[in-house]
């Protein structure tokens, strides 16, 4: 294969590249931006064999018999290894409808789930640890499981029950986890076959099993086995069961079919083993969440309707009269949320799975007080069927679920911490600065601030989109965490304007028509407004200090089909749009006469050069009358290169791939002045994702890249490309930036087996080496 971006995907390829693009900055340096290919994981894969059988009820015996007619050598699931810091941050392996449990010592067991590709079931758990921030692999379900139940026992042991196995039906199997020993051991089995069912600590250490049916049972922790409890009124599936102040359960809605949200409610007294009705829910709905405020009643939030509509109004149920009543409703209406309880009384609600099937990452705060919901600060990633746990220290772990938008879904890998003191989430495992990236990425920005330090923004991470956004200080080599993006972005632009501030704009998920300024000062991202066009191809900072954007129409949302975005319902028509930071507003100026992905790097006359490179085509935007004219042809069709401003006003295109989806060595050199372009001498490597930045010296140096193994500096003396140090990583998709001593810093990347990279290294001129970023101690105060 000579590319990452296969030849099976060409077609896919040449329709992403006319929606992104990259833009050169200030300091002459042009990134390519290769379009996010969708590789089968974004890390590496090891498959874990299950070498031991489960021993099922005699049902799930027939059933698993369908699956594999060798039990012994079933393959259950895969393992992800993370490329630098061995699970720090994120899940071992990626997963949804799995269970988060509370151990008696503050750490988290995460059991089972999916994996959204082939829904293949896990049998994989993993240990989070609060105070590492890792999360570390122990002993294996006997049972690959999904929409189970685990239950934190009174003697420090969790009950796993149900759920469906590995053949889709579901379990009569229940197990035990022993956090002394990491193991886990069969227990009795129950007496039905359940999956989205219900489990609930009673007060007597007893657990009560019910959903998916009318029968109720009761797990026994001493004798090992499950008994019959008598029965619900009601079969519910999608459910909710809370334990009340008084010791009985409350259980809520459900779904009797796709179309018949339940409204009845009903209480069961485990001293009788008898189930009552109380009074209904104001709505009928099903996968909500139920959460037991302090003042003994139950809040009733999120869920769905007929049809999986979205429910926004949300109710309480109050024990003493047996009736529910609505309290203020939801900013967004979700099902597949969860609802936390905090220390302070208020309850977190997170993500869920919005009408029109796209995942969310909306957080909202419902105070009890005032009876309202307030919304705080966004998830990282979009997420549904994910689990969020109280900590011991108050704060709350959000770990995996679905990303899933446009019919389609990627089971997650990634975790995160809501901080209940200041309403905002992180990385797991990150305290303070470091001397490599908090948070892996690609595709993101890396722009020289004026007081030295590199700002990096958004990209891709591990399994989504990022908000986040970290700083580099060069004086003590560290990177450390700061503001987050109002939208999470990837592919996007950064541009810095006279001021000091970072114009944000562009971007995929979360929303890339808006722009967003980042102050050096505050270390937060603020609102600017949102331009005419749709999405950014590229930004340039011109010399009057305004920025030309150039994106597509308003119309480029118009799907055909099932709403596939690389699927236009006609070709996007590219706009020019300028920014002006003195007045915060755009003004449109003159169209792009070319369709496609481009680069735009600002010429030393002030006009701004597109190279529109798979069509070979050359545009130039000048400022002063606002238009855009022809500046004739490229000699060579080619997609993703880097675009370089040479010292001599000239400028650099070099690498790249074809349409057919090979690598390119060539390269070419563009004069303004006669609007022609020349061969000039070939890379040594063929490369695209390549950095390409312009050295104080007038060399450019190339570095990384799929196909770059070496790195690469271009003379304009002498038209040639020679090798220099080798990087001590592969990477693609990174930033190269020129710091104020001369030096380049590389961050980021993806790596040659799909891994989202930490690394950071740093080219010295004067050398010609490459070192890897490690941290320094601060110099001593003058």
């Amino acid at each position: 294969m000579d590319s990452l971006y296969d030849c099976k995907h060409t077609l896919l390829i040449i329709v992403f590249s006319l929606v992104l693009g990259a833009c050169d900055g200030k300091e002459g340096v042009s990134r390519s931006l290769a379009p996010e290919t969708p590789p089968p994981a974004s890390v590496t894969p090891v498959t874990v064999i299950a070498t031991e059988s489960p021993t099922p009820s005699e049902s799930e015996a027939a059933l698993e018999a369908t699956t594999s007619a060798a039990q012994s050598s079933v393959i259950l699931n895969t393992v992800y290894k993370n490329d630098a810091l061995n699970s720090l941050g994120h899940l071992n392996a990626a997963r949804s409808h799995h269970t988060a449990t509370l151990l008696s010592d503050g750490k988290v067991l995460i059991a089972g789930g999916l994996q959204y590709s082939n829904f293949p079931k896990l049998n994989i758990a993993e240990i989070y640890d609060p105070d590492t921030g890792r999360f570390v692999i122990t002993g294996s379900l006997k049972a690959a499981r999904s929409d189970h139940t685990a239950t934190l026992l009174n003697n420090g042991k969790v009950l796993i029950v149900g759920g469906q196995g590995l053949s889709e039906g579901s379990l009569s199997s229940a197990e035990l986890f022993d956090p002394a020993t990491g193991t886990f051991t069969t227990t009795g089995n129950m007496l039905s076959a359940r999956s989205g069912h219900t489990a609930t600590l009673l007060r007597n250490g007893k657990v009560l099993i019910a959903g998916d049916n009318q029968e109720v049972e009761i797990y026994d922790p001493i004798s090992g086995h499950f008994e019959s409890a008598g029965r619900l009124h009601t079969a519910r599936v999608g459910s909710t069961a809370t334990l009340l102040a008084n010791g009985k359960v409350l259980f809520t809605g459900g779904w009797k079919s796709r179309d018949q949200a339940i409204t009845s409610a009903e209480i069961y007294d485990p001293i009788s083993g008898q189930s009552a009705f109380t009074g209904n829910l104001v709505a009928g709905r099903g996968s909500h969440a139920s959460v037991l405020l302090k003042n003994g009643k139950v809040l009733i939030v999120g869920g769905s309707g007929p049809g999986w509509s979205g429910i926004q109004t949300v109710e309480l149920y109050d024990p003493v009269s047996g009736q529910f009543e609505s309290t203020g409703n939801l900013i967004n209406a979700q099902p597949n949320i969860t609802a936390t309880l905090l220390r302070d009384g208020k309850v977190l609600v997170i993500g869920g799975l919005a009408y029109g099937l796209a995942s969310k990452n909306d957080t909202e705060i419902y105070d009890p007080a005032t009876g309202k919901f307030s919304s705080t600060e966004l998830l990282e990633s979009t997420r549904c069927w994910h689990t969020a746990t109280l900590l011991s220290d108050g704060n709350v772990l959000i770990t995996g679920g679905e990303r899933y938008e446009y019919n389609e879904g990627v089971s997650l890998l990634s975790a995160e911490l809501y901080d209940s003191d200041t309403g905002s989430f992180s990385t797991p495992g990150y305290f303070g600065a470091t001397d490599h990236l908090a948070v892996a990425r690609r595709q993101h920005t890396a722009t020289l601030l004026k007081n030295g330090n590199v700002l990096i923004t958004g990209g891709t991470g591990i399994d989504s989109h990022l908000a986040s956004a970290e700083l580099y200080d060069p004086n003590t080599r560290t990177f450390t965490l700061t503001g987050r993006l109002i939208n999470s972005r990837a592919n996007h632009h950064a541009v810095l304007l006279p001021k000091g501030q970072v114009l944000i704009s562009g971007g995929g998920s979360g929303g890339g028509k808006d722009t967003e300024l980042y102050g050096p000062e505050t270390g937060k991202f603020s609102y600017v407004g949102t331009p005419t066009l749709n999405g950014t191809v590229s930004a340039t900072e011109l010399q009057n200090g305004r920025v030309l954007l150039i994106g597509h129409d308003a119309n480029y949302e118009e799907y055909e089909g099932e709403g596939d975005p690389s699927e236009p319902s006609a070709p996007p028509e590219l706009l020019a749009e300028v920014f002006d930071p003195a007045v915060g507003k755009f003004a449109p100026t003159g169209n792009v006469l070319e369709i496609g992905w481009h680069t735009a790097t600002l010429l030393k006359d002030g006009r701004v050069l597109l190279c529109v490179a798979l069509l070979g085509e050359a545009e130039l935007y000048d400022p002063a009358t606002g238009k855009l004219s022809k500046a004739g042809k490229l000699v060579e069709q080619r997609n993703f290169p880097t675009t370089t401003l040479l010292a001599n006003g000239k400028v650099l295109i070099a690498g790249g791939m074809n349409s057919s989806g090979l690598y390119l060595n060539s390269a070419e050199i563009f004069d303004p002045s006669t609007n022609t372009s020349t061969s000039t001498g070939n890379l040594n490597e063929k490369r695209v994702g390549h950095t390409a930045t312009l050295l104080n010296s007038g060399k450019v140096l190339i570095v990384g890249g799929a196909g770059g193994v070496n790195a690469e500096l271009y003379d304009p003396a002498t038209g040639k490309f020679t090798l220099t140090g080798k990087p001590s990583f592969e990477r693609f998709d990174h930033s190269a930036t020129l710091l104020t001593d001369g030096k380049v810093i590389v961050i980021g990347g993806g790596s040659t087996n799909y891994n989202r990279l930490t690394t950071a290294e740093i080219y010295d001129p004067n050398s010609g080496a490459f070192s890897v970023n490690t941290a320094l101690k601060p110099s001593p105060a003058n």
